[in-house]
């Protein structure tokens, strides 16, 4: 008879903890993932605002867009210096390529994304799929001195870096629920017994 109060508790006490543990590691994972995603995305466009402040900068000064010098170089400093930035781009108003990280990138025009750019705010982020693999394109307009709309600087996130730390860190999440789980089934089975 004691051993099958014991059992029961025993079992009643596992179910309340896996349920317990599971519950909370998954809405803590989904909220990393979230807060993980935007702090990337706000990197990049930090990344990309520092390199918008310098060609609109230059452009005050008379230079036109397309006559600018040490661009190319600039778009693949990014990309080398921020393994975050798969990509980094500035088009003109017509969407085409004036610099670029991949110098045989220049001159094409690009088809505008389906949501295209909002020009009233700092970045547009959509999500951008390009030879199987998805990008978070992020758009910063440029501008000149009389608020004319001259292209964008555009940078890509890519997906998968994002995906590959989210994953670490659930098994880190799973492997620490697990932990968890068999200390707290140890201890109940002490109790039961000790009751």
């Amino acid at each position: 008879m004691k051993l099958k109060r014991q059992t029961k508790i025993l079992i009643l006490t596992t179910i309340v903890l896996l349920f317990a543990l599971g519950a909370n590691t998954l809405i803590s994972l989904l909220q990393i993932q979230e807060e993980y995603r935007d702090a990337m995305q706000s990197k990049v466009v930090i990344i990309g605002k520092n390199l918008k402040d310098t060609v609109e900068d230059t452009l005050a000064l008379g230079f036109a867009l397309d006559k600018l010098s040490g661009v190319d170089k600039k778009c693949q400093d990014i990309v080398e210096s921020y393994e975050e930035v798969s990509y980094c781009y500035i088009v003109d108003a017509n969407m085409q390529i004036l610099y670029h990280n991949d110098q045989a990138y220049v001159g094409r025009i690009l088809k505008e994304p389906e949501n295209g750019i909002d020009l009233t705010k700092e970045a547009t982020i959509n999500l951008y799929s390009l030879d199987g693999n998805e990008f978070y394109d992020i758009a910063l307009p440029i501008f000149d001195e009389e608020s004319n709309y001259l292209g964008a600087i555009r940078l890509g996130l890519p997906v998968q870096a994002i995906d590959t730390t989210v994953n670490e860190l659930v098994r880190n999440s799973i492997t620490l629920m697990l932990v968890c789980f068999i200390i707290a089934i140890l201890l109940s089975f002490y109790l039961a017994i000790t009751i």
